[in-house]
């Protein structure tokens, strides 16, 4: 796994300066025009593409599924549920304006919401 270094002069808050450049949004880095296009593509039914995008966003998916369901065997579940619904609302996914990873994101939550483990109760 990369883990990103700090950029000597980078801003340090969270959200500081991020997506905006002079009252514009900024452009879309690479990474989100791959997923935008791999999920455009798997909402056309592209097996490899669906594949592809599996790869990208697997690892990040596992990571939040263990931290919600705080198991492996429900967070191995959740994890295969998050990609089962992408598959299926992909068409839906791939045809919002906004930005994919933003509704890649609620997917992602509304399905971990699911699988969370409750709070104990004493």
């Amino acid at each position: 796994m990369n883990i990103p270094l700090p950029i000597a002069g980078a801003p340090r808050s969270p959200g500081a300066g991020a997506g905006r450049v002079s009252g514009r949004r900024a452009r879309p880095g690479p990474a989100v025009e791959r997923i935008a296009d791999l999920l455009g593509r798997t909402a056309q039914g592209d097996a490899a593409a669906f594949a592809a995008l599996y790869d990208v966003l697997v690892p990040d998916i596992w990571l939040a599924a263990l931290a919600v369901c705080h198991d492996a065997t429900t967070a191995r579940k959740a994890t295969e549920q998050v990609f089962v619904e992408l598959w299926r609302a992909a068409p839906l996914l791939a045809a919002q304006p906004d930005c994919p990873v933003s509704r890649l994101l609620r997917l992602t939550h509304r399905v971990l919401r699911l699988h969370a483990e409750p709070p104990d109760s004493e």
